[in-house]
């Protein structure tokens, strides 16, 4: 995810926080204000109190900026590129770049946020007998030690992306040697649990009043919205690895003879047309040329009588050309690499059987598994040559080699 906030870098990797973490630190504070003022030491003043949740509520940023730290380390290790720490709402996440190349890596990834939550756990519960029973720093380090418990305890959650979901997916990658298999699992469990996270919330708050059980509804939401998300992200590398160029390609275009004028074409083509067709020249007979409608803003409309459409003609080069047959992982890799919005498909004869744009590419996946794209989405892709961060379709075909 895409944090607000840069504020600083630990052992290299910058640390991030969202906006929305900030109601924990406000939420955190209050609880703990408001423990200590009811608890054992009601005897302390109020600002005491305060500035106590407060420093609770920092300490609780610093032992989710450990875990997260964990998970990180382990994956450098692995040679595994680490971008940030991002803190969030529902608490924290290492975004790391790529995935483990074994399933015992990828439990050991997985893992190390948990353990170094456990050992803060038993440092702070062995600390805290220094202290006597009433005081405020025994009762202060006794929380510190119940907060890393449950950063453990909740992140084990079977659950992605939690820690819990990742163990699982680990342990059925190794089991079936599938790892697309190992993430549904997690996140059929995933969906399971939030579902039951959901309902509890509500009967809480129902049958008892009880305000905490919102938050455990929107936790089970988070779980389930996370979940589905990364089965979507499973099928959508599915449908990449068994598709190729014939399956998606746009068998709509334009062949133009190119002797045709600027003031014609921009009539016909530009202006006219109310849709928006990828163009080709045909020159000699040959229609392997492309034709970039962006450059007729170039010449000057009471110049364009004059001017044939080879102004426009951009000679497709061997790199932009596929043949049906190209699997649609390689086409998404060469659209990354080439300048050109498309790629041009060329049928066993050699003639031009379609084009393929990242347009067509999100269109086809959105189609495939009834994803919802709107408008607005499609025009980003088109503007911005990008797709849809949600569908992370560059970096699955990245991930992918042959």
């Amino acid at each position: 995810m895409q944090a607000d906030w840069r504020i600083f870098s630990i052992l290299g990797i910058p640390l991030y926080i969202d906006s929305s973490w900030l109601l924990i630190l406000v939420f955190v504070t209050i609880i703990n204000a408001n423990n200590l003022s009811a608890g054992q030491l009601s005897d302390i003043n109020s600002v005491t109190s305060w500035i106590a949740g407060f420093i609770m509520a920092i300490v609780l940023f610093i032992s989710v900026v450990f875990h997260e730290l964990g998970h990180s380390l382990v994956a450098r290790n692995q040679g595994i590129k680490v971008n940030s720490i991002s803190l969030f709402l529902f608490g924290g996440v290492a975004n790391i770049e790529g995935e483990s190349k074994t399933p015992e890596e990828a439990l050991q990834v997985a893992i190390a946020g948990p353990i170094v939550s456990i050992l803060f756990f038993v440092a702070f519960s062995l600390v805290k007998l220094l202290f006597l029973s009433a005081s405020l720093w025994h009762f202060l380090i006794q929380d510190l030690a119940k907060i890393n418990l449950f950063l453990a305890v909740f992140n084990l959650i079977p659950s992605l992306p939690l820690d819990g979901g990742q163990i699982l997916k680990a342990i059925i990658w190794k089991i079936t040697g599938d790892r697309n298999l190992g993430i549904l699992w997690a996140a059929k469990a995933g969906k399971i649990i939030g579902c039951l996270g959901i309902f509890l919330g509500i009967i809480l708050v129902i049958f008892s009043g009880e305000i905490g059980g919102i938050w455990i509804s929107c936790i089970g939401y988070f779980i389930v919205q996370n979940d589905c998300e990364c089965q979507e992200l499973v099928e959508v590398e599915k449908y990449l690895l068994n598709s190729i160029a014939k399956d998606i390609m746009n068998r709509e275009f334009e062949i133009i003879n190119a002797k045709l004028n600027l003031k014609d074409f921009a009539e016909l083509y530009v202006f006219e047309t109310a849709n928006d067709l990828p163009c080709l020249a045909a020159v000699d007979g040959c229609d392997r040329d492309s034709i970039v409608k962006e450059n007729l803003q170039l010449i000057a409309p009471d110049l364009r009588s004059d001017c044939s459409l080879s102004h426009l003609i951009l000679p497709i080069a061997e790199k932009h050309l596929v043949e049906e047959k190209t699997s649609l992982i390689e086409i998404i890799k060469k659209l990354e690499t080439i300048d050109n919005r498309c790629i041009v498909v060329i049928s066993g004869v050699g003639t031009v059987a379609g084009t393929i744009d990242r347009v067509d590419i999100v269109r086809a996946i959105a189609s495939q598994h009834n994803i919802f794209i709107s408008e607005a989405e499609i025009d980003k892709v088109k503007q911005e040559n990008t797709y849809p961060d949600r569908l992370q379709i560059s970096a699955i075909a990245e991930g992918i080699t042959y």
